[in-house]
């Protein structure tokens, strides 16, 4: 039970991590905010990151 703890924290370690990268204007997994955008959201259709307060929300 601790070692799936110890895995579920740092899953959620990382995903915080991805946001607060995203909320200062970080762009990976892209080369510009479009292209992020549509990398992470999934479709073609948005064309900027949402903004920074939703990443730290």
């Amino acid at each position: 039970m601790t070692v799936l703890a110890v895995i579920l924290s740092f899953v959620l370690l990382l995903i915080t991590t991805l946001h607060v990268y995203w909320g200062i204007g970080g762009i990976w997994p892209g080369t510009d905010q479009t292209s992020c955008a549509r990398a992470v959201v999934g479709f073609r259709g948005i064309d900027e990151m949402p903004s920074s307060f939703a990443s730290f929300a």
